[in-house]
């Protein structure tokens, strides 16, 4: 919840600086924002997507079809076995994955909230 009350404000003041340096046209602002947040909201999404497990059933079917048609090599698969079973760093993913999420769905909401913001005050 932290990251939400300092991005927020934060990205408003960004954006609000950048539309006073850069001199652009209101409108301009409005649509280029907006379809940025849209882009930056729509990724965090699809993180938080990938978190829940809802898409794994695919992803493990595919990685099978893989793993029948494309052989590794022994040595290869020791290592992903190692990577899947070390602790720290399954701990160390889920964070990252977490922060980016929180951080891309709060950067993607608040140039959203500006640029309709934006749109109202004119």
């Amino acid at each position: 919840m932290r990251i939400y009350l300092f991005t927020v404000p934060s990205m408003f003041v960004v954006l609000f600086a950048v539309k006073l340096a850069a001199g652009v046209d209101a409108i301009t602002m409005v649509n280029q924002t907006f379809l940025y947040g849209l882009i930056v909201l729509l990724a965090g999404v699809c993180i938080y997507i990938y978190q829940t497990g809802f898409l794994a059933l695919f992803s493990e079917g595919f990685r099978r079809m893989q793993n029948g048609i494309f052989r590794k090599p022994r040595a290869m698969e020791q290592v992903y076995e190692r990577m899947r079973k070390d602790a720290a760093l399954q701990t160390w993913r889920s964070k990252l994955q977490t922060n980016t999420k929180h951080i891309a769905i709060s950067i993607g909401a608040s140039m959203t909230l500006f640029s309709l913001c934006l749109l109202i005050i004119g």
